[in-house]
Formats: C-alpha cells, sequence, structure tokens
C-alpha cells in the first residue's frame, strides 16, 4: 500500500453538521491517450461520495484510507475544545471512536491537531495525543497506536528523556508491524534521530540515516510495506536547502530523492512541497516549484513529479506552470500521493496542458489522467488527497463554497483497474516433491481475450504455460500448478520464479506490468522408512528418516484386504522420525512414507500372530514305554505316546508339558519351558480321532532317581 502519512497541512476551520451522503458522478475522459494501439477502451464511471459526519460546531480533517478503501480514519474538530480521531466505514456508515485510552475509555482530552493514520487491513490507527490520560507528559506528546480487532491502545513512546517530537509526524507500515518516529533531545534542537519501532517483537531501533535535521515541525515520515526504508525531509544544516531522503535501514546508506535524471538536485531552496512513496520505497511522487527537475518546466508554479529510484528517472506529471503564474495553477501543494504499486499518483491541480483544474488520478502505465467531475474547485477547497493501495479510491477534504459551513469527508471511485491478481507471491518448494497451487484471475473485465502466458525459469516447471480470460470468465480464477525441478544437483536451499506476462487485444490490458511469484526451493531428500520383516503384534514400530522439520506421510496398505492405515509424523531436527502404528491385523503390508511429496521405497511387512494354546489333556490318553539306560552317555530315554480319544480331530502341533519333576532330572529334548515345566513341541500334522503318535524323550537322572510327574497336552504353540 502507500505509505500511510500525512499529505498536508489543516483546513479551513468550518462547522459541519451531519448530512445524508451526496454523490457526484460522471463518465471518464481519458485527458491523455498513450495506448500502444492507440485506441482507447472504455473507462468505468468515476463516482464521489461526500459525507459530513461532524457534528454542529465540529469539523472533519486529514483522512486516511484503508488499501481497499472501505474504512477512512479521520479528525473530529471541536474548534478551540478538542480533537479526537474516528474511523468511518463508508460500507455499514458506522463511526468508531479511534483514541481510546491504555485502559479503554475515551481519553477526556483528545488528541494533538495533526491526523491519525490507519493501516492497509484498516486494524491500526496511529494517532498523536497530549492527554495526561493516555499517558502523555504534562506539556508533553506521546504515540500510540489502536487495535480496532482486538479494541486496545498500545503506547509507542512519550516525550522525555532523550525524546522531544515537536509536531513531526510519525509513520506507519501496510500491515501496522512497524512504526517510524524522529525525536530530538530538546525542542528546537538542530538534530533528530529517526527510530523504527516492531509492534510484533515490540523492539525499537535507532536509524542510521543522515542528515535528519527535519526543518518543519509538521515534517513527516514514511515507511516502507516491510520497515526496511524510512524517507524523510531534512537539511544538512540548520539553513540549508530542504530535501527528500530515503534511509535503507539493512545497508544503512541514505539516497536523495528530490533529484533530476543527471543527479542534480532541485533547485528551489524550499525543496519538496509535499511527497508520497510506494509500498517497497523504488517510487516517489513529490511536489516542487523547481524548474531544473524535469525538461520544458517553466518552474513558476508548483508541478507533481515521479522519481523512480530503480529506472533512475525523474518525470513531471501536471503542468500547472504552463497555466500562468500564480497559486492558483499549483498542483500537488496539498498533496501528491502514490500507489502501492507505484502506478497510479493523485494530486490536486491540472493534469494535462492546459487543462482545468481538478482532482486527477495520474496512470504512470498508460501514461494517462482522469479528472474526477466536482463543481466549484479551487485550491482551498479540495485538501489532503490520499490514494489508497489498490490505486482505486481517493479520500481527501472537501469545502464547499455553496454550503460555507459544512466540510466534508469526500471518497473518489475511479472505478476498477486493468491488473493481474495472483492469489500467492511467494511459495515453498521441494525438488521433485508435490506442486504447489495459486490462482489468478483479472481485475476488470476486458473487451477481449486476455491471455495470461506462464513462464518459469529453469528451476520449475508448470502445468499449464498459458491462461485464457474473456469478457464471460475474466472473473473466476484460473488455478497454477508449479512443481520444483529434481536436477540431483546439491544446491542447498534456492530460489526460482514463475513470470506472468499478460496481452490482449484489449488497449486497458497492454500496459498491465509483468507479476512474478518467487519460490524458495529445497533439496530433494527421499525420505526413508524401516520396521521388522515380520512382527506378531497388531501394534507395528516404524522408524525413518527425511529432511529436518519435514511432515512425514506413513502409509500403511494392507494387501489382502485392500484397506489404508494412514498417520503423519514430523521430523526432528536431525531428520529421524518414528511412529507405532496400532491396531493392525494379521496379513502382508506394504508401508511406505511420503516428505514434501517426495515418496520413499516400499517397506513390505507380514504380520503373523501367534495362537494361544488349548489344554487338550483331558481329549487324550498318554502312555510311556521303552525305558533304558545308556551308560556311555549317561542318559535315560524312552518313548512317549499320545492318543486322541476323542471323536472329533485335534489340530497339531502340540505341547506335551512334564509337570512335578523331581529336582536333579533334566528333559534333554525339550523344546521350551511354561509354567516353570519343560515341554517338547511335537506333531504339527494333527490327530484324527483314535489316532496316536509317539516321541522319544530323553533325560539325564544322575541320582537314579525315581521318575514320578504328570503331563499336559496343549494344541497349539505357548
Amino acid at each position: 500500500m502507500p505509505c500511510l502519512n500525512h499529505m498536508a497541512s489543516q483546513p479551513a476551520r468550518r462547522r459541519a453538521p451531519a448530512t445524508t451522503p451526496q454523490r457526484i458522478s460522471a463518465a471518464v475522459v481519458l485527458l491523455a491517450l498513450a495506448s500502444l494501439h492507440g485506441i482507447a477502451s472504455a473507462a468505468p464511471e468515476i463516482t464521489t461520495d461526500m459525507v459530513a459526519l461532524g457534528a454542529t460546531g465540529h469539523y472533519t480533517s486529514n483522512p486516511t484510507i484503508s488499501g481497499d478503501g472501505r474504512y477512512i480514519a479521520y479528525q473530529d474538530v471541536q474548534q478551540s475544545v478538542r480533537v479526537d480521531v474516528h474511523v468511518y466505514d463508508r460500507l455499514t456508515g458506522d463511526k468508531q471512536l479511534a483514541n481510546l485510552t491504555p485502559t479503554g475509555s475515551p481519553s477526556k482530552y483528545g488528541t494533538n491537531s495533526w491526523g491519525p493514520l490507519i493501516s492497509n487491513n484498516g486494524h491500526s490507527i496511529l494517532f498523536m495525543s497530549s492527554s495526561v490520560d493516555m499517558g502523555a507528559p504534562s506539556g508533553g506528546n506521546g504515540m500510540f497506536v489502536y487495535d480496532r480487532v482486538n479494541k486496545s491502545t498500545e503506547t509507542i513512546i512519550t516525550d522525555g528523556g532523550a525524546h522531544r517530537f515537536d509536531r513531526w509526524r510519525p509513520a506507519i507500515s501496510s500491515d501496522g508491524r512497524f512504526v517510524a518516529y524522529r525525536s530530538t533531545v530538546s525542542y528546537g534542537s538542530a538534530d533528530s534521530t529517526i527510530y523504527v519501532r516492531d509492534m510484533l517483537n515490540k523492539t525499537t531501533q535507532a536509524t542510521r540515516a543522515v542528515a535528519p535535521f527535519p526543518g518543519l515541525l509538521d515534517s513527516k515520515l514514511l515507511i516502507s510495506d516491510d520497515g526496511r526504508y524510512v524517507a524523510y525531509t531534512s537539511k544538512a544544516t540548520q539553513n540549508g536547502p530542504k530535501d527528500l531522503m530515503v534511509h535503507d535501514r539493512l545497508n544503512s546508506t541514505t539516497e536523495q530523492v528530490n533529484i533530476n535524471n543527471s543527479g542534480e538536485r532541485e533547485a528551489m531552496p524550499e525543496g519538496t512541497l509535499n511527497f508520497s512513496m510506494n509500498a517497497d520505497a523504488s517510487v516517489f511522487a513529490f511536489a516542487s516549484r523547481s524548474s531544473n527537475l524535469a525538461p520544458n518546466d517553466k518552474g513558476v508554479n508548483a508541478d507533481v513529479f515521479i522519481r523512480d529510484r530503480k529506472a533512475g528517472t525523474t518525470e513531471r506529471i501536471s503542468y500547472g506552470s504552463s497555466n500562468g503564474s500564480g497559486i492558483a495553477n499549483d498542483s500537488g501543494v496539498t498533496g501528491a500521493s502514490i500507489s502501492a504499486d507505484g502506478r497510479f499518483v493523485a494530486f490536486f491541480g491540472y493534469g494535462t496542458p492546459g487543462g482545468a483544474l481538478g482532482l486527477y488520478r495520474y496512470d504512470r502505465a498508460t501514461k494517462s489522467a482522469q479528472r474526477a467531475p466536482m463543481k466549484n474547485l479551487a485550491m482551498g477547497f479540495i485538501r489532503n488527497p490520499l490514494i489508497s493501495a489498490n490505486g482505486r479510491y481517493v479520500v481527501f477534504d472537501y469545502s464547499n463554497p455553496d454550503t460555507a459551513s459544512v466540510t466534508y469527508l469526500a471518497t473518489t471511485d475511479f472505478g476498477a483497474v486493468s491488473g493481474l491478481t495472483l492469489s500467492s507471491k511467494k511459495l515453498a518448494l521441494t525438488e521433485g516433491g508435490a506442486a504447489a497451487t495459486y490462482t489468478a484471475v483479472l481485475d476488470q473485465e476486458p473487451s477481449a481475450d486476455v491471455q495470461v502466458s506462464i513462464a518459469p525459469d529453469s528451476q520449475l516447471s508448470v502445468a499449464r504455460p498459458q491462461l485464457t480470460f474473456s469478457p464471460a470468465n475474466w472473473a473466476t480464477p484460473q488455478i497454477v500448478s508449479v512443481q520444483a525441478v529434481a536436477d540431483g544437483i546439491v544446491e542447498g536451499q534456492h530460489s526460482g520464479s514463475v513470470l506472468h506476462t499478460v496481452t490482449s487485444a484489449d488497449p486497458a490490458y497492454t500496459v498491465v506490468p509483468a507479476a512474478y511469484v518467487a519460490v524458495t526451493i529445497t533439496d530433494t531428500r527421499v525420505p526413508t522408512i524401516d520396521a521388522p520383516a515380520t512382527w506378531g503384534q497388531p501394534a507395528l514400530p516404524v522408524h525413518g528418516t527425511a529432511a529436518p522439520g519435514a511432515t512425514v506421510l506413513l502409509s500403511a496398505v494392507n494387501l489382502a484386504g485392500g484397506g489404508v492405515t494412514a498417520v503423519s509424523v514430523v521430523a526432528d531436527a536431525r531428520g529421524a522420525w518414528s511412529w507405532t502404528l496400532p491396531g493392525l491385523a494379521e496379513g502382508k503390508y506394504e508401508l511406505q512414507a511420503e516428505a514434501d511429496g517426495v515418496k520413499s521405497q516400499v517397506r513390505p511387512v507380514e504380520l503373523v500372530f501367534a495362537k494361544p494354546a488349548l489344554d487338550i489333556t483331558a481329549s487324550v490318553t498318554t502312555y510311556s514305554s521303552g525305558l533304558s539306560f545308556n551308560r556311555a552317555t549317561q542318559q535315560f530315554s524312552g518313548t512317549f505316546t499320545v492318543t486322541n480319544a476323542t471323536g472329533a480331530a485335534l489340530k497339531g502341533p502340540f505341547q506335551v508339558q512334564f509337570d512335578a519333576l523331581p529336582a536333579g532330572i533334566t528333559l534333554l529334548n525339550a523344546s521350551g519351558s511354561h509354567d516353570g515345566s519343560p515341554y517338547v513341541s511335537v506333531n504339527d500334522a494333527g490327530l484324527a480321532p483314535g489316532a496316536s503318535f509317539s516321541f522319544p524323550v530323553l533325560y539325564l537322572n544322575p541320582a537314579k532317581l525315581g521318575l514320578p510327574y504328570t503331563n499336559k497336552i496343549y494344541s497349539g504353540k505357548f
């Protein structure tokens, strides 16, 4: 969005009773055509809504507007009594008091006379106040941010110690995260320091901006969306010329803005009269009376200039000087405001050579200006124009000479702008992994088909290289799918981009700038998975590796039943992960891990559960025979016979357990121990009714004791 800052001084004091909103509208006339085809396309109607919000004895001033044009923060001034900050909802017509104390109560003493600032989303309101109940010291000032969502007020800084603010105006970033302000150690000091407050991290840093002597009591600041750049006016010496500067907090460098194409400073000692900055601080709009900033400028009156820092160019976009001398021919003195993308500039003055005075919106893409229809125009009637982030709306103070006792908050809607909107401009992908998607949609109905070419760089691939929008489907978002190419090269974290270019027979869409989606790419790391080849319980432990912090999707497919068990787990800082899959049935499974769209090899696992052994002692008869002693081995041997005494078949294998063996006797061919007694596992085939099986028994009996014992017979395995 455009940086949210005060664009002019106070309007004339007028009384504003509450009235019904008024609207002025007319078809737009493109005042300067620069279409590539030399054809003017139909433009939307321009409308201006004017509403008088002040009570009897009050007037409104210094409006600022949210990025979508819905909310307006403004001052409600009761002359010689108090100033309050309100937020007006243009959709519902509701008003909300914003200068609440940190305890949530309305301030008894109001705010200071300079206006509020509203964040792009309309959530945060920045204002200054000298009211003691706000927390300002007696005779001093304070800066505050009111959060409309949480209904809370936070103190940024107050006068005292090393901080004095005078009337130097602060700035707030588009999302309300950063607040910039300047202060001196004492009023009237010849130098100042610019600070940036991070509202999220609750930290404040002093910048290294050079020559920050503001010169004027109402000198303002601007701050970029990301908080990196701060713009301000300054003088190298207290009596020196005033300059427009932008400071890069990342690189600790400061650059002059009010210069011409040759890098020469503007010739007027008074310097920049008013200025605005786009979202990334690459483009500035400012007013100046200088004659050396652009060719063919007489320098008699103030004009509006655009400085493109990346291109290194300065151009004049107003024509007040060509109409003659005098204040009535000035342009931009009451404000020159630029949109977030740097395409549109709004100002009050003269937008065409020899043209009429009015509120203009200049389009840098088409090199054309649009004038809002309005009657009884004069320099004193329209003040503080401020354009919304999307470049569609301009809010300003308006006083109608026909009703001299009324001041209005006016909002001009210049209509939807031809453009391409991408739902996301930043993506994160893994090489060879899953695709990411975003949507593209047009901002305004075209008069002919519009083609959007999608060109990924060598790091990426897209499913569709072109989208086509028609007058019938222009408002329907279309999906773009993009993947990172698995190139097998170890690059670490790297980047890619997708370029979107627009072409059409509709002249309005021939000037739409290219749009990029930036992609952060991570090298492929194929996840691994490991588990026992066979497992005898329903809960199966599984582990493996993936990229650190990756979300791993673990799946187990039952090959017999076709069911799938799936769960997600996050790899730790070393890339290790583990999980236990519960409740699995017997059978064969295929396990696989997937992270960032990359799949591991398949791991086969078979689950075989042991059957519980069944006591069938009562169903069989047993006897032993052929006991003998081998003197060489000192072993006794014999034969043990089991007979099925039932009329039903018995399933094997069988476990013959020998209980109550005397101490010192050892069963040598035991298969194991169960309940403290040895057993022999035999005859997997089972027994038919009346059938028998025999097996040898071997044991040691050094003391040649008697062999009393009992036995139990089990079907199945222990």
